[in-house]
């Protein structure tokens, strides 16, 4: 067995997950869409929750490596490379049918499969500290007092992604979701250039 024939898997899984959900990919089909075997996948899965399980964090993975390598991060002031997050999910080219597969499974799952549920909300728990980090580094710069929770305001942010997501395909306009995270971003703005002010 190889590390490539592994990856095959996730990624078959991924793409058949994301077009048709979890509970009707059938571990026959994630085989066939990776040109490998059952055998191949219970070399390395205990079964299809905890193959489930590792798709998510995949996910996860390769989402994360693609955030970090946006430009925004290399930004000195930290209020801006919080408003770098916003734009990098407010494209004006975004396709309404864009998925996040994390938020897809959580949906589906979260009563019948918490294993996988905890998965997803550990990963949207990294997701959410990765632009704390740079809210907490706002909040020194612009002197920000009690008022502007973090954590709160980095939870929002992650719910809001997720949820101009859904917005756009349940109305085919993607604009719907942009506009939700524009309103974010003068919040942001207006919470911390007023504070810096006072």
């Amino acid at each position: 067995m190889t590390h490539q024939v592994k990856e095959q898997l996730l990624s078959a899984g991924q793409t058949l997950m994301l077009n048709q959900g979890y509970n009707a990919t059938t571990i026959q089909q994630i085989c066939e869409k990776a040109k490998t075997t059952k055998g191949s996948f219970f070399h390395y899965f205990k079964n299809k929750e905890d193959y489930g399980k590792a798709v998510a964090l995949n996910y996860w993975e390769e989402s994360k490596a693609y955030i970090l390598s946006a430009p925004f991060h290399q930004l000195k002031d930290p209020l801006q490379r919080v408003f770098g997050w916003i734009d990098l999910f407010d494209t004006p080219d975004a396709d309404p049918n864009t998925s996040c597969l994390l938020g897809n499974l959580s949906q589906e799952i979260f009563q019948t499969f918490p294993s996988i549920r905890e998965m997803c909300a550990v990963c949207f728990r990294e997701f959410s500290s990765l632009i704390k980090k740079d809210l907490d580094a706002a909040k020194v710069k612009y002197g920000m007092t009690e008022e502007a929770d973090t954590q709160e305001l980095a939870d929002y942010f992650v719910a809001l992604s997720e949820g101009a997501l859904l917005m756009s395909k349940a109305h085919q306009d993607a604009k719907i979701g942009q506009m939700a995270l524009r309103h974010f971003k003068r919040y942001i703005a207006l919470l911390f250039y007023t504070s810096s002010k006072t």
